[in-house]
């Protein structure tokens, strides 16, 4: 054991203490120039990773400090610097070749190929070789501080090709891609495309110059819940375009929460509607005008009707003729808001039965699901007929009378089935009728004139069942 000791500070200390110097060109530890002990002492109590290379023959000491550096490798301690990085020496070799010969050298980030594990592996390290003097003042070695920034290195290589797919994304997609400030109020980042908007560069300002004063209340409610739920939005609104015309589009965001949950910022795209807004606005003028020419074709209709059976004595076919015309009419009117592609099914059947049941005798649940046009069609006439045959005979032919509708979906094997029912409670005894008319015949049909229709005359009032294949009744062609 040597006279010097470096106090076994660390577990390199000790490993130093115990090496057997005097098998390497420094000899014993009791020999070393003070100049070489001075500076691994040093080195020893440095938290930083440090190796003293020292001698011609490139001997090393380093601190706990550089191990994880080494991984795998054999102990370095008393081996040549060259032999420990024998595999990356054609590389940091000229470069300690320049401290010995007296020039300091500091290099970020440096690409080193080195075999630690087993296998070679692409790193990264950040170091300084400094020249070391002898107790003559002559350079005899060199200190390696180094850190390995490896992690770093391919962490921002990961950013930087997530920068770029990001980058090739926005130049794809027609959408504007924008990054906003926690609360929303600074536009941080503007990418993608412009839509020919006001705004080429992001904008602190962006709501004045990009929105219209009169949206803003609705568009701040938005805005405001988003913040309070920190959940994503969306919704559509007008924009300024940069040709002084006003513009449509469709905007969605998404927020993004801290370690706590709170919102640090929002990432978003706004799709340009404008011409899905124009086409739609130009549909509703063809469709309002559709409507006002039907509605005045079943106009003329019922006009023919009332005075081709003028003469029939009789007026109660003739007037249930006039309703079953209305009832068409509102279906009618009700597709052509929707393009007549669909229906809501409740909208169906408060504008049916709005002028023969009071709303506070009807109750209705189910849900809000879309008929097509022929389903939607068969379906007013059939409620149509069921609220005059209550009204005349049934529950509405009293005072305390109600009707419950209710409908759902059943799952019968791979098949939907729409199964929708008409009950009514608290009228008069009820029975079935001694004769069966054109409205019977209406009813039976069902709700897309195939039947599929359970009437029942119970104690407690006239009760149907109508079922149908959903998509059946969904059918828009």
């Amino acid at each position: 054991m040597a006279d010097y000791v470096f106090g076994g500070q660390n577990n390199s200390a000790k490993v130093i203490d115990e090496f057997d110097w005097s098998r390497t060109s420094l000899g014993p530890i009791e020999t070393w120039p003070i100049s070489l002990r001075t500076v691994v002492d040093m080195m020893l109590a440095s938290q930083f990773p440090q190796a003293v290379v020292w001698g011609p023959e490139l001997i090393t000491i380093h601190n706990d400090a550089f191990v994880p550096i080494l991984g795998d490798k054999a102990s370095a301690i008393g081996r040549s610097f060259r032999d420990v990085w024998a595999e990356a020496w054609s590389l940091i070799g000229p470069i300690a070749e320049r401290a010995y010969a007296g020039e300091s050298t500091f290099i970020e980030n440096y690409p080193l190929l080195i075999d630690r594990h087993g296998y070679e592996e692409q790193t990264y390290f950040t170091f300084c070789y400094s020249p070391l003097k002898g107790d003559d003042g002559k350079i005899v070695g060199m200190i390696d501080t180094v850190v390995e920034t490896t992690e770093t290195v391919l962490g921002q290589q990961r950013l930087r090709e997530s920068e770029q797919r990001f980058r090739a994304f926005t130049a794809a997609t027609n959408d504007m891609i924008f990054r906003m400030s926690s609360d929303l109020k600074e536009m941080q980042q503007l990418d993608g495309r412009r839509l020919s908007t006001p705004l080429d560069q992001p904008s602190i300002d962006w709501r004045n110059e990009y929105l219209l004063p009169d949206d803003m209340p609705q568009i701040e409610a938005v805005i405001a819940k988003a913040i309070a739920d920190k959940k994503p939005f969306e919704f559509e609104h007008r924009v300024r375009r940069k040709e002084r015309t006003v513009g449509f589009m469709l905007s969605r965001a998404v927020p993004v929460l801290d370690g706590d949950g709170e919102v640090t910022e929002w990432f978003g795209a706004a799709t340009d509607i404008t011409d899905r807004k124009t086409t739609e606005q130009l549909q509703g003028v063809i469709n309002r005008e559709m409507s006002h020419r039907l509605k005045n074709t079943l106009a003329m209709v019922q006009a023919i009707a009332v005075q081709t059976l003028r003469p029939v004595q009789d007026r109660e076919p003739v007037e249930a003729l006039e309703k079953r015309i209305q009832a068409l009419s509102s279906a009618h009117d009700i597709l052509f808001d929707r393009y007549w592609q669909t229906a809501p099914i409740k909208s169906l059947i408060a504008s049916t039965l709005q002028r023969l049941v009071p709303s506070e005798r009807l109750d209705a649940e189910g849900p809000d699901i879309q008929i097509g046009p022929k389903g939607a069609l068969s379906l007013s006439l059939v409620l149509h007929e069921l609220a005059t045959n209550a009204v005349k005979y049934g529950a509405l032919s009293n005072d305390v009378g109600r009707v419950k509708l209710s409908w759902h979906v059943d799952n019968l094997g791979e098949e939907k089935h729409f199964r929708f029912i008409w009950k009514e409670c608290d009228g008069p005894p009820v029975k079935p009728p001694s004769q069966k008319g054109f409205g019977s015949k209406l009813i039976r049909m069902g709700l897309i004139g195939t039947g599929g229709v359970e009437t029942s005359y119970e104690a407690d009032g006239f009760r149907a069942e109508m079922t149908a294949g959903l998509h059946q009744i969904q059918h828009t062609e």
